[in-house]
């Protein structure tokens, strides 16, 4: 591994163990609700779908909303994480859960497994933290031959989006990048991927509702949640939207 590679992995454990500032995140959940439920349908769908016994989070607790939540059960679950704050909170999470999963303090970007480990990889919001060059091919490793994978990510091309990555620095490590167009190509030069694009106007008119106090679940949120799933299939307007949704399906073997 590279020096700025090891570097950057360091700054993100320190950052992460220092702990950031979360109430953005959560100021926004509640309005996220409907699309919140259709990222766990789709995970879950596709851990479902491989039968899977040998799945790897990169990450250590959004295994909570993709296995637990989404009803699946899946005795060889392995969640990675760099930080022990954040493995903290994951297994946290796993005192009254039916999963069990096996945490491990390691950096995405040396996997400790064999080549061939895991019907499924999945994350969320966690490779634009990642040194990509570095951190793909080594999830193309450890991945079966035909195995699945998916990755919620934040993209970076909405101006109002910069603007309050701007204004809430201590929500955020200094090393995050999320995608913008050379991050997608990079993903696609490694697996063969779809990409579902969300969210162009579901966080602003979610903010919008949160601090207004109307419900996450109201007419509004529904109506942007419908519209959202249109604009995210428009070339030219999609990747100006919030998140992505990153899925490589398995293949027939």
């Amino acid at each position: 591994m590279s020096k700025s590679v090891a570097d950057r992995a360091e700054r993100e454990r320190e950052a992460y163990n220092a702990g950031l500032d979360d109430r953005y995140r959560s100021f926004l959940m509640e309005s996220m609700h409907q699309f919140e439920q259709w990222r766990i349908a789709k995970g879950a769908a596709i851990i479902k779908a491989s039968a899977s016994q040998h799945v790897l989070e990169i990450g250590s607790y959004a295994w909570h909303k993709y296995v637990e939540r989404g009803g699946c059960d899946v005795p060889g679950l392995i969640c990675i994480n760099i930080s022990e704050q954040e493995m903290a909170k994951g297994k946290a999470l796993a005192e009254n859960s039916r999963n069990r999963p096996d945490f491990r303090l390691m950096d995405a970007h040396s996997l400790d497994f064999p080549e061939n480990s895991f019907d499924v990889v999945f994350g969320s919001a966690i490779l634009h933290h990642l040194g990509m060059e570095r951190a793909l091919p080594e999830i193309a490793r450890v991945l079966k031959p035909g195995a699945s994978m998916f990755f919620h990510e934040l993209m970076d091309l909405n101006p109002v989006a910069r603007i309050v990555r701007m204004l809430t620095p201590k929500s955020r490590t200094d090393d995050e990048r999320p995608f913008r167009l050379r991050d997608l190509a990079l993903i696609h030069a490694h697996f063969d991927v779809e990409m579902t694009f969300t969210e162009f106007l579901t966080v602003p008119l979610g903010a919008l509702c949160t601090a207004l106090g109307i419900s996450g679940d109201s007419v509004m949120m529904r109506a942007a949640f419908i519209a959202d799933q249109a604009i995210g299939k428009i070339p030219g307007v999609r990747p100006w939207s919030r998140h992505v949704f990153i899925v490589r399906r398995a293949k027939p073997r």
